[in-house]
């Protein structure tokens, strides 16, 4: 399914006018529509069927007709997640230059954010669903941070998750923000109170996902950096630290070590060493039962039949690094 061509230029125009415009200080207004328009312009590159427009594509599958009404919360969900992206440079340490200004901007993002759904009483949506749109998000975002917390908390104290302890910070990280976005597309586009939250649920495991496909590509995508140092709490090391036998796990560890200073070869190593150790296999089968969780999400809609691939098409889709995996897993995470 494509969203209407007309949608994201009407989307970036209700950023600019609504939102932009009314932000006092020249330097700082420009400093946010440059990163409005980088954001556009990469996700130009890709159908907007993915998930930069995951409220419009929701209202889409479900009522046409309502997508307009979901400018202000696409609006409001690109902010957050150019707000999130920024945090996540910072935390990384992959900004070098202009910290003060990168959190300056992200911060600007999360109030923007908010600023986006305000406009929401203007689009004839109910005061109530408005209330609960601005309450939820703001929840969603509490979440987030205690998700983000409790992996640098780990990653400051040398402590490693369990995959378990991964999926549940992923859920809080990633699976709020998602669930919400989710939600509130079909919030806005059905009278039908009980079919939001079915989406909430879907927009969740479509959430854990993501964090999936982010710690996929990290240590086996195209991109990836000699230094693994930041990948330490990704789902692959979780995984291949539980499992690994001691001089395993004692290899491992002096690999990722020595990557963190351009080794080359170590990085090699740790990638060998944690797909011998299952981690593919691992999140070929943890991916496939968030799939699996977001297609019972949605089970009893009268429309199902109609809509069901389409929407489950962003797991599909949306994931290159994933799609020459199997989705029937070896064995399911526990």
């Amino acid at each position: 399914m494509q969203l209407p061509l007309s949608y994201p230029p009407a989307c970036l125009e209700f950023i600019s006018c609504v939102v932009l415009d009314r932000i006092p200080g020249d330097s700082f207004r420009e400093r946010l529509s440059e990163l409005v328009t980088s954001y556009y312009q990469l996700s130009a590159q890709e159908p907007v069927v993915y998930f930069e427009f995951l409220p419009a594509f929701i209202s889409q599958a479900l009522s046409p007709q309502c997508i307009d009404r979901t400018i202000p919360i696409t609006a409001a969900w690109q902010f957050i997640r150019l707000a999130a992206k920024l945090y996540d440079d910072v935390e990384d340490g992959t900004i070098r230059d202009g910290l003060p200004e990168t959190i300056n901007l992200a911060t600007g993002c999360l109030f923007a954010a908010q600023s986006a759904l305000a406009r929401l009483e203007e689009m004839a949506i109910r005061r109530r669903t408005v209330s609960l749109m601005i309450s939820r998000f703001a929840r969603a975002c509490l979440d987030t941070c205690a998700g983000q917390q409790a992996d640098l908390s780990a990653s400051g104290e040398n402590l490693s998750l369990d995959p378990d302890g991964w999926l549940k910070n992923a859920s809080l990280k990633s699976g709020a923000l998602f669930a919400w976005a989710a939600w509130a597309g079909a919030a806005v586009s059905c009278d039908d109170e009980s079919i939001a939250p079915q989406f909430e649920e879907f927009g969740r495991h479509l959430g854990i996902l993501v964090q999936i496909a982010d710690d996929y590509n990290d240590l086996w995508g195209e991109m990836v950096s000699t230094d693994l140092a930041h990948e330490k709490s990704g789902l692959p090391l979780c995984y291949a630290r539980l499992v690994a036998r001691a001089v395993e796990r004692e290899t491992l560890e002096r690999c990722l070590s020595e990557s963190g200073q351009g080794n080359l070869e170590a990085m090699r190593k740790v990638q060998e060493i944690v797909k011998d150790l299952g981690g593919q296999s691992y999140l070929s089968s943890a991916a496939w039962l968030e799939r699996q969780r977001a297609a019972c999400a949605l089970e009893g809609l009268p429309f199902l039949t109609e809509i069901k691939g389409e929407v489950l098409a962003l797991f599909d889709k949306a994931f290159p690094a994933l799609t020459h995996l199997p989705y029937e897993p070896e064995k399911q995470p526990g």
